[in-house]
C-alpha cells in the first residue's frame, strides 16, 4: 500500500498493511510479523509504534512460525502497543532468565 501521508512515499515492508491501516485510524492495533524490520520499517515510515517482541514472546502458527520470524503489536502510541502487547504474550516461560534471577514473582519488563 501507499505510505498513509504521501503517496508518493512507500509504506515499508511486509506489515505495511497493518501499519497503514493503524496509521489511517482504521483499528487501533494491529499485529505485525518481523523478520528482518516488517515490524520496525513500516511502523516508523507510516508514523506509528511497532513493537518487535522477542521470539516466542507472542505464539503463532502456520507456514511463517519460525525462529527467524517474531510476532508484535503496531499501534498509534506507546501505550496503545503495550497494551496489546499484554494482551498479545503468553506466559513468562519459567525457565525464563528473569524467573532464573529473580523467582516466580518476577516479570517480563515492557
Amino acid at each position: 500500500p501507499y505510505n498513509p501521508w504521501n503517496s508518493s512515499f512507500y509504506s515499508g515492508g511486509s506489515s505495511s498493511g497493518s501499519a497503514v491501516a493503524v496509521a489511517l485510524g482504521i483499528c487501533p492495533i494491529a499485529v505485525g510479523f518481523d523478520g528482518g524490520g516488517s515490524i520496525r520499517i513500516p511502523s516508523a515510515l507510516s508514523g506509528i509504534y511497532g513493537l518487535a517482541t522477542t521470539f516466542g514472546r507472542i505464539p503463532f502458527e502456520g507456514v511463517a512460525s519460525s525462529t527467524m520470524i517474531k510476532a508484535g503489536p503496531m499501534a498509534v502510541s506507546t501505550a496503545d502497543a503495550a497494551l496489546g502487547y499484554a494482551v498479545m504474550a503468553q506466559e513468562m516461560p519459567t525457565a525464563h532468565f528473569y524467573r532464573q534471577l529473580y523467582g516466580k514473582s518476577a516479570v517480563y519488563p515492557l
